[in-house]
């Protein structure tokens, strides 16, 4: 059976490489003409989202552990 902590930290992990994973996506967009501005925006909402939800959640981790 796995260990549920350590399915936390691989979620926390994960949510926060796609954090990072989107900023650095983003750091290389250029504009478009064809596109909108807003889909910018909304990745980059979505990417802190990400990032503060694994760190949030390791964070958690951590005080779970400590118990």
């Amino acid at each position: 059976m796995i260990d549920f902590r350590l399915f936390i930290a691989a979620i926390a992990l994960a949510l926060m490489l796609i954090g990072v994973g989107v900023f650095r996506y983003q750091m290389k967009a250029t504009s478009c003409p064809l596109h909108n501005r807003l889909a910018g925006r909304i990745a980059v909402i979505a990417g802190w989202v990400s990032l503060i939800g694994g760190i949030s959640l390791m964070g958690y981790l951590i005080v779970l552990v400590g118990t």
